[in-house]
């Protein structure tokens, strides 16, 4: 079975996200924070997808998508955030992060994303 690690602090995203997954063959695990995404990588198999909220409690997304690249290469991450700005689909790209979803995530997007990635 594909897994995705959604790594994300809001409840109501994590919820969302939850019930737009459950209806593929996916196992989907969580983390709210950079400490539980590096605890999750190292007491369990690297997920096929990563969706990594760019705004944690304890560490920005883009830096702990350069930490975990660093430890796994092939790591397949997506940026999902509320905050856009001019520059960040430019820095996520820089930093290896394979795609990019805004808030509010569409479903068909997301597909789109999945279809990809989880193939």
């Amino acid at each position: 079975m594909k897994t995705i690690l959604v790594i994300e602090d809001d409840n109501v995203s994590r919820r969302f996200l939850s019930e737009m997954l459950k209806a593929r063959d996916i196992k989907v695990e969580f983390a709210k924070n950079g400490q539980e995404s590096m605890d999750y990588f190292s007491t369990n198999p690297i997920p096929n997808l990563v969706l990594m909220d760019l705004r944690l409690p304890d560490v920005n997304g883009i830096d702990l998508t350069e930490q975990l690249l660093r430890k796994h290469p092939t790591l397949n991450v997506i940026a999902q955030t509320a905050y856009v700005d001019a520059n960040t689909q430019e820095r996520c790209e820089a930093v290896g992060m394979k795609g990019f979803l805004a808030k509010p995530i569409k479903t068909d997007t997301l597909n789109t994303i999945l279809d990809k990635f989880m193939l």
